[in-house]
């Protein structure tokens, strides 16, 4: 065993810069079970790398500790030091949330104590290679990266402005990181798969790296008709599958001691176990090529009405160890400058394509639109990129959904409940009327029960523990969240509201020679609402304005 990288030269450069006072409050900060017995394999890592290079022992500029650095105590010293320095990540969470900070604490070291000791000696290492100034920022983007899971989380939250202006930046580099990892490491597989093509000139450069895949670029002179001789590979980086696999299996684990350290710390109860392991099924499917190049193909057509989105065209030398695309040439969505009026045009076309089109068409949504797969292309186009996530609401989801905000605009607290039931398991039937009439004051006082509305009403339930939601809609949380970022990025003028309502206004009048001819009750006029709902909603008109003025929902 031992350490692989950083350098162990890297280790001791981060790790000299301790004073003897600060090794002393070290040790003292140090879990219990490190004191008490020092990881074994990190001591024979260092000692084997200390004796290996008898060079360390020559040069001052190394030497951390007058005496052998594999004594037990420097070890744990070292230990202590790196996860101290990962103990005080607790300070990015934000203020407003400060309560549970103990619990973010306590997850972070148990998720990092589970992991295989060569990775967990990896992270340690990394952090004490770090400038002794980094900001915890820096620290947790560093952390992130050495974690596919973490990575994607990062990914996640990068655009949500509860954050810090510095923590956001920060987790966007996540987004689309340069490349670290030399292209030979994955060359063979590419070779394997296209070794009956001609004319395949491939890149011997790594053009970026996502949490799980790299992307390589390749020419192919020989491309028929139809598809364009630029192009890219995207193939799984070297022991991801292994990595996520490792991490996945803890997530279960994971649940439970958040539920345990919740009520240890008197924090509101979540379903924290049930909740992980629905999204580690879906995180699986990350590293399922042949899924991604699949629903590429749908989305081709689905957007094929869609002259300014960009779909990139596969290949037909894909397998299921590499996706062969198109490669698309231009920059972040979030980047590309442009005057006022193209940036709101631009994330009213992110808002329309990611959210309102598959709403109101056929409830299936990319489900990982972070900026990273967002592009301007060169000609403009909006490019759509890794579709390795996706998430279904079927008809009858959509439907309540509606309902759910019909009820929330007529301040109707029982239909509001009744439509959050419909769509999830009800735990706490208490807690969900509690939510749900909070919300509807937040209505009163004049915010627009639209889908920013609901996806709050949804983090204050299932926080909650009132309501268990199924996985494709909490996977349509997770997008939501992103995307609102996205859009509120590009443009502080647009909103995912606003668009969804226009784009819903739009199909109400398109369908409407339909609608005239259909029963007043059926709901298939492309807006999930009938005739009947819209004539409920004025005739509770009066009602809505007596609660809106008297309260009493």
């Amino acid at each position: 065993m031992g350490l692989r990288t950083p350098s162990f030269s890297r280790i001791l450069l981060g790790a000299r810069k301790l004073s003897p006072n600060q090794r002393q409050q070290a040790e003292a900060r140090m879990p219990r079970r490190y004191r008490a017995q020092p990881p074994k394999s990190m001591a024979c890592g260092i000692r084997g790398k200390f004796w290996r290079r008898s060079g360390y022992n020559q040069n001052p500029e190394l030497i951390w500790f007058p005496y052998p650095v594999a004594s037990d105590v420097r070890t744990q010293l070292l230990f202590a030091e790196g996860l101290s320095r990962l103990e005080r990540l607790i300070g990015l969470v934000p203020s407003d949330y400060a309560a549970y900070r103990p619990l973010v604490r306590d997850a972070l070291l148990f998720f990092l104590g589970q992991l295989p000791v060569q990775r967990f000696e990896a992270i340690i290492a990394e952090q004490l290679a770090l400038p002794g100034n980094a900001s915890n920022a820096r620290r947790l983007v560093a952390l992130f990266r050495q974690c596919p899971t973490l990575h994607k989380l990062g990914q996640v939250v990068a655009r949500d402005r509860r954050l810090s202006p510095e923590l956001r930046r920060r987790l966007q580099t996540l987004e689309s990181l340069p490349a670290t990892m030399p292209a030979e490491d994955i060359l063979p597989q590419i070779l394997r798969a296209t070794r009956q093509v001609t004319g395949l000139k491939i890149g011997r450069r790594v053009l970026a790296e996502a949490s799980v895949a790299q992307i390589l670029p390749f020419v192919w002179s020989a491309a028929p008709e139809g598809l364009p001789q630029a192009g890219v590979f995207k193939v799984l980086r070297p022991g991801v599958v292994d990595r996520l696999g490792e991490e996945l299996a803890i997530w279960p684990q994971l649940g439970d001691v958040l539920e345990e350290r919740c009520r240890a710390y008197g924090l509101p109860q979540f379903d924290y176990r049930n909740t992980l392991e629905s999204v580690a099924r879906l995180l699986r499917h990350e590293i399922r090529l042949d899924r991604e190049q699949a629903h590429l193909a749908w989305a081709r057509q689905a957007y094929a009405g869609w002259p300014q989105v960009l779909i990139p065209r596969l290949y037909p030398f894909c397998s299921a160890q590499v996706t062969a695309m198109e490669r698309v040439v231009g920059g972040k969505v979030t980047e590309a400058a442009a005057a006022a009026p193209v940036l709101r045009y631009r994330a009213h076309l992110v808002a329309e394509a990611l959210l309102a089109f598959p709403f109101w068409e056929n409830g299936r949504f990319h489900a990982d639109p972070h900026a990273g797969n967002l592009m301007v292309a060169a000609d403009g186009r909006l490019a759509i990129l890794d579709w390795a996530l996706m998430t279904q609401l079927d008809k009858n989801q959509c439907e309540r959904l509606m309902q759910l905000i019909l009820g929330a605009l007529s301040l109707d607290s029982v239909r509001v409940c009744r439509r959050v039931a419909e769509l999830g398991t009800v735990r706490d039937a208490e807690v969900l009327r509690a939510g749900v009439v909070d919300a509807l004051q937040q209505v009163r006082w004049g915010r627009f029960p639209g889908f920013d509305w609901l996806t709050s009403l949804f983090d204050r339930l299932a926080g909650g523990a009132a309501v268990h939601f199924p996985e494709e809609l909490i996977l349509f949380r997770k997008a939501l969240l992103t995307l609102n970022g996205v859009v509120s990025d590009i443009s502080g003028q647009a909103s995912i509201d606003s668009v969804l309502l226009g784009s819903g206004a739009v199909h109400f009048f398109r369908n409407l020679k339909q609608r005239l001819t259909m029963q007043s009750g059926s709901r298939g006029a492309g807006v999930h609402l009938s005739t009947q709902d819209l004539m409920q909603l004025w005739a509770e008109s009066p009602a809505a304005v007596l609660r809106f003025w008297f309260g009493g929902f």
